[in-house]
């Protein structure tokens, strides 16, 4: 489709050539205004005067300039010798006031619409110079303004200030300005001016011949003429900035004074055709929009796009017409952590503490415990593994209430009960030792003594042995 956008491009390019350069009454008609141009007229104007005033003083404008005259030595001495008087004042009024006339007659109308018609035949001749021929022949455009002399010299001779100057004759070069060449602007105009004619109708053609192709193969059809169209608007009006900037740069291009006028005149004549012809460009890539508008109202794309929203963030997707939407993709719950059970420590007989309790500072060993008569702590010698002690509990016993009691309608407490369940087998052993070493309190009331019969039955040096003595005297 972008070869078809750019041969729709390069046809209105060629069509402008052709039309302009290449058919004289169009090229008349396109820059016939120049004749009334203020800035041409003006260069005419000065080149005419300059000739003329040459021409009362004696001078040839055709002899090659005097390198003496760079540095402006001889002006000066020319000024001292020879002040301007009242009469050439009055004769150069004179000029003056004879070639605004001349400029207004009838004479340099014909004059000018001639000139242009060869101007137009010099600019194709110029285009079609081979590259070998550029060395003799730079392909220069003239513009003849010599038909004015006559009148001129008719209107100089019957003026008693200016009759004098009518005894020189004029030379063939006077009243022949140059106005272009080969070396103008850049080859690639050039090039384009000598193929307007031929290349015209083979990239309209293209262009006519990928716009159906394009349309054919699309799936999306009516989206394939619109997109068509604005690739026209777009590409023709970026010729139409590029047209501009390029008047715009012009007297900068060119040097000083009033030559920059007459030439940026002479570009916006023979370039407004070209803006003209992007203008329809776009209104044809207008209406080719328009018209795969309405077509899409009518015969919707088989192809619709949507969109997607998943880990990757939004991204659009292309289904056909009919087809189920795609689903969204349902968000996953996030694993809520569950704690685990962490095992209760006991400092004093070397059971494993919970994390964060118990531990010393970093670099200090375990304070001293005087119930402990192993080593522990960063400080104990290898392989020395500490006493185990038969019958001392690894964990809390603790009696379940009546309500903790699994009964199959409280998951939740069963659970804690199943946690309970898995006790260490020596935790049983905790229950004798417990029961043995309760105090039994009397029926009348008195405070609460040892049982004697356990306590007699008890070997010597154990606690309950202990607990017997306690209740005699001599060990108060």
């Amino acid at each position: 489709m972008a070869i078809g956008v750019l041969a729709a491009l390069f046809a209105g390019v060629f069509r402008y050539v052709d039309d302009h350069f290449h058919t004289p009454e169009n090229f008349l008609a396109n820059t016939e205004t120049l004749a009334d141009n203020a800035d041409v007229r003006e260069r005419l104007f000065d080149g005419f005067r300059t000739e003329i005033i040459a021409l009362a003083e004696g001078e040839d404008l055709t002899a090659p300039d005097d390198p003496a005259d760079e540095d402006g030595a001889d002006d000066e001495v020319v000024d001292e010798a020879s002040p301007v008087t009242d009469a050439q004042i009055e004769r150069d009024q004179a000029i003056e006031e004879i070639l605004l006339d001349a400029f207004d007659s009838d004479v340099y109308r014909q004059m000018f619409t001639e000139q242009l018609g060869s101007v137009q035949a010099q600019v194709i001749r110029a285009a079609e110079l081979p590259d070998a021929a550029l060395l003799r022949d730079t392909g220069q455009v003239y513009f003849d303004a010599r038909r004015l002399y006559p009148s001129i010299y008719e209107a100089l001779a019957g003026d008693p200030r200016t009759a004098e100057i009518t005894q020189n004759a004029v030379p063939d070069s006077y009243g022949i300005y140059a106005v272009a060449d080969r070396e103008t602007t850049v080859n690639a105009a050039w090039w384009f001016v000598e193929n307007g004619p031929s290349w015209r109708g083979l990239t309209f053609a293209l262009a006519v011949l990928s716009l159906v192709g394009a349309v054919a193969v699309a799936e999306r059809r009516p989206s394939r003429v619109i997109q068509f169209g604005m690739g026209m608007i777009g590409l023709a009006l970026v010729v139409v900035v590029v047209v501009y900037i390029v008047r715009a740069l012009v007297p900068l291009l060119t040097s000083s004074g009033s030559s920059a006028g007459p030439v940026v005149a002479t570009y916006a004549a023979n370039l407004g055709p070209l803006v003209s012809v992007m203008f329809r460009v776009m209104v044809i890539g207008a209406v080719l929009a328009v018209v795969g508008g309405i077509a899409k109202l009518i015969w919707p794309d088989d192809w619709v796009y949507g969109h997607v929203t998943d880990e990757r963030g939004s991204h659009s997707v292309r289904r056909r017409r009919g087809t189920p939407e795609p689903q969204q993709p349902t968000p996953q719950p996030q694993q809520v952590p569950v704690a685990a059970a962490v095992p209760v420590g006991y400092p004093p007989y070397g059971y494993p503490a919970a994390p964060g309790w118990g531990q010393p500072y970093p670099g200090q060993p375990y304070a001293p415990n005087p119930y402990q008569q192993y080593p522990v702590g960063p400080f104990a010698q290898p392989g020395m593994a500490a006493p185990q002690y038969a019958g001392q509990p690894t964990v809390p016993v603790t009696q379940l209430p009546p309500e903790l009691v699994p009964t199959g309608e409280t998951p939740q407490i069963e659970a804690v009960a199943s946690a309970e369940s898995t006790r260490p087998a020596d935790a049983a052993q905790a229950v004798p030792r417990v029961v043995a070493s309760a105090v039994v309190p009397d029926d009348a009331g008195d405070p609460p003594r040892p049982d004697t019969a356990s306590a007699a039955d008890a070997p010597p040096g154990s606690p309950a042995r202990a607990d017997d003595d306690w209740d005699n005297d001599d060990d108060w």
